[in-house]
């Protein structure tokens, strides 16, 4: 099991350095191989960083805190479904993730188009990344949103020598 506290104290770091705005910060997408076949996949090291979370498909939402609301942390990921696990592997579905990973709220991944409008309005700063662009793809809606990860704050929390 994973100690979970350094990334907890790493969200709560960026979220205070943020000062305002949102982050968004996707996890790397899997590959394809061939037809049917994935290789083995492996999370990008910035959103790992800063969850301890290794599935696909998951994107982390660091919403700043202000003077009269405090910093949230969102984990969008995939849900529990046994019959995928057979063939993808094990999976924590949101609330479990919730309680291992110690978010302030998750949702399941096909949420995050419907929600990323209010998640987008509490906030006036996004931070983002003009080099990265990653795609993420809800499954049923079949609708393609463009994030820009928060790299700059991500190096220097992911450099930083404390």
């Amino acid at each position: 099991m994973t100690q979970v506290q350094p990334f907890i104290t790493r969200r709560q770091l960026m979220a205070s350095r943020m000062q305002s705005g949102v982050a968004i910060i996707p996890t790397a997408p899997e590959r394809l191989r061939n037809r049917d076949a994935h290789y083995p996949y492996r999370f990008d090291s910035y959103f790992y960083y800063l969850t301890g979370f290794r599935e696909p498909e998951a994107v982390l939402v660091i919403i700043a805190g202000t003077e009269k609301t405090p910093a949230r942390h969102i984990l969008f990921c995939r849900e529990k479904d046994k019959e995928r696990e057979i063939w993808d592997g094990f999976r924590y579905g949101p609330e479990a993730a919730k309680e291992v990973f110690g978010f302030d709220e998750t949702y399941a991944q096909r949420t995050l188009i419907p929600s990323f409008r209010e998640i987008l309005n509490c906030r006036v700063t996004p931070y983002i990344d003009k080099n990265d662009v990653i795609q993420i793809a809800t499954e049923k809606a079949g609708v393609w949103l463009f994030l820009f990860m928060a790299i700059g704050i991500m190096q220097e929390l992911f450099y930083a020598k404390n």
